[in-house]
């Protein structure tokens, strides 16, 4: 399947996929047998007796095949001849008969294509299904004339009937991962089935085609897009302001629950441009709910739907996007990739890509030069008039590790924007720069009304902490109990602020150098990257070994772990 991988037109391996039932049934078949039968051609009757027949084999079994030909059709025990001890017709028929049970004892018997028997084998294959000495596995072909021994198989229910549908939209979209070396869209997806109607043949015929014409290809995320001629529409992305501004209106789930409602409809009517549009706003309310797993299934979808030859803005919202998804996931190096593309793909959207550089640079172990990136993308949202935009941009840099700079713009904007949330920010902001367990403890519990569960994670993990400096032991439990409850919603994040605990007693520039140290880099890596001297590396390493209590890079990797995965 490597082929498939170079988007080239080349005929991909066909994959069996999507019989998996119809195969289980048929091979577990009690004698004596089962008939499978399709309504139209192409639905894979012979591919799925061969399946079938091969894991009858791979068991341990006997198979015996009999196929019926048009040709055949005239010819007395045509197709079964090759089974008979004496293939004159004019011979002692029920002896043969007799000797041929005996051979096919606890065999799989595979009769493919029986409406085309003969009578003489039909009546033969009859023969053998109400004697119960094999198992049959019969294929047919509904509406087509077949000789009576075929047809009672099973209107006397000699053999179980099991019909062959179409291929589903899920078995489709299996088929075509397989084939092409990788997922296509689900819009592409679903207009692959609809225009094969799920049979198997015109499916590997269309894609063939289109893969040769160019129709289908490869996209940005690794994901296949279907782009049939004359279907490109201007894209429509729901997004972006509209999205912060509910959050700050505390309308965020909701906000997201109407996003994947409107994208499942889009997909369903073959709409690229509108599902592309929902896509991104799946993604996005994902990601500020820190659900890193669905904001990156989404934003694939999206950049692989919205990119093309119209307007590159949306796909730079994309890329800033996922850009953003990895570095919240950890995945420094996924982040720099992403936000490569997103500075390369044309104009707009710049305060989301210099945030995404933001959290790209914080998960490269420098969160300090995150914060600055923070803090000009505010800079650009507020010189735009977006003040949602600059009071996000700005909180994300007090988690960062700046809360001071940036905690009185917040007070002000208060005062600018409406809603539940710009308050909670601006008094989380506060107590971040004071370490105030308590109101740490309130935004905590704010943030969780507002649909934010990685903000409110973060407050109850920062809460904890300065409970424990404090002496509160038990306030700290709670607030630890409270950080885990809400992480349940965003288990795969990884932020400063959640690693934070465990760092007690680190200075920022501290904390930097030792995730980097333990995600493994050496010295020179971490002062290449921090711009620094392998001596000042080394020198704050030996205080972070002090302060932690550590002796090693491999201690300090099992102090560093999240809990739960020990």
């Amino acid at each position: 399947m490597s082929e498939a991988k170079t988007g080239t037109g080349a005929a991909p391996h066909w994959p069996f996929l999507g019989r998996d039932e119809e195969v289980r049934v048929a091979v577990a078949a009690s004698r004596p047998g089962v008939v499978l039968s399709a309504r139209r051609a192409g639905l894979g009757r012979t591919s799925t007796a061969r399946r079938a027949a091969a894991v009858w084999l791979a068991g341990g079994g006997r198979t015996e095949w009999v196929t019926a030909t048009r040709s055949t059709a005239t010819i007395p025990f045509g197709a079964v001849r090759h089974l008979l001890a004496d293939p004159d017709p004019g011979g002692d028929r029920p002896a043969a008969l007799r000797k041929v049970r005996t051979r096919l004892h606890g065999a799989l018997v595979v009769v493919d294509d029986a409406h085309l028997l003969d009578d003489a084998s039909a009546a033969a294959v009859h023969h053998l299904a109400t004697a119960g000495d094999a198992v049959l596995l019969v294929t047919t072909r509904e509406g087509e004339p077949a000789p009576d021994a075929v047809t009672s198989l099973w209107k006397d229910e000699v053999l179980a009937r099991v019909e062959l549908p179409p291929l589903s939209v899920a078995a489709t979209a299996g088929v075509l991962r397989e084939a092409l070396g990788g997922p296509a869209d689900e819009v592409s997806a679903r207009l692959l089935h609809e225009r094969s109607q799920g049979v198997p043949a015109r499916l590997r015929d269309l894609v063939t085609s289109a893969r040769r014409s160019g129709e289908l290809a490869p996209g940005r995320a690794g994901l296949w897009r279907y782009r049939p001629t004359g279907s490109l529409t201007p894209p429509r992305v729901r997004t972006g302001m509209g999205l912060v501004r509910a959050f700050l209106d505390g309308t965020l789930p909701g906000a997201g629950g109407l996003a994947a409602e409107r994208y499942r409809a889009a997909v369903r009517t073959g709409s690229a441009a509108d599902a592309g549009g929902w896509a991104v706003g799946r993604g996005v309310v994902a990601r500020l709910r820190g659900d890193v797993s669905t904001a990156i299934e989404a934003l694939h979808q999206a950049v692989t739907l919205l990119d093309g030859p119209e307007p590159a803005g949306p796909v730079r919202l994309c890329c800033a996007e996922l850009a953003s998804a990895h570095a919240l996931a950890g995945d420094a190096a996924r982040a720099r990739q992403w936000l490569d593309q997103a500075v390369t793909a044309g104009r707009g959207f710049e305060p989301w890509v210099e945030l995404a550089a933001a959290w790209t640079a914080a998960a490269g172990g420098d969160s300090l030069r995150g914060a600055r990136h923070a803090r000009a993308a505010a800079a650009v949202a507020r010189d735009r008039g977006d003040h949602a935009f600059e009071a996000t941009a700005l909180y994300d840099a007090a988690r960062l590790g700046s809360p001071r700079p940036v905690r009185r713009r917040l007070d002000e904007l208060t005062g600018l924007l409406p809603g539940p949330a710009a308050p909670v920010l601006a008094a989380a902001a506060t107590a971040l720069a004071s370490g105030d367990a308590t109101a740490l403890d309130g935004t905590a519990a704010a943030f969780e009304d507002l649909g934010m569960p990685l903000l409110a994670a973060e407050a109850a993990t920062t809460a904890a902490l300065a409970h424990q400096r404090a002496g509160r032991a038990v306030a700290a439990v709670r607030s630890r109990e409270h950080a885990a409850s809400a992480r349940l919603e965003c288990p795969l994040a990884r932020t400063p602020l959640l690693l934070v605990e465990r760092l007690v007693g680190l200075t920022p520039r501290e904390r930097d150098i030792a995730a980097m140290a333990g995600e493994g880099l050496s010295s020179p890596a971490i002062a290449r990257r921090l711009e620094l001297s392998v001596r000042t590396v080394d020198n704050h390493l030996g205080r972070v070994y002090a302060k932690l209590g550590v002796t090693g890079r491999r201690a300090l990797r099992a102090v560093l772990q999240p809990r739960g995965t020990r």
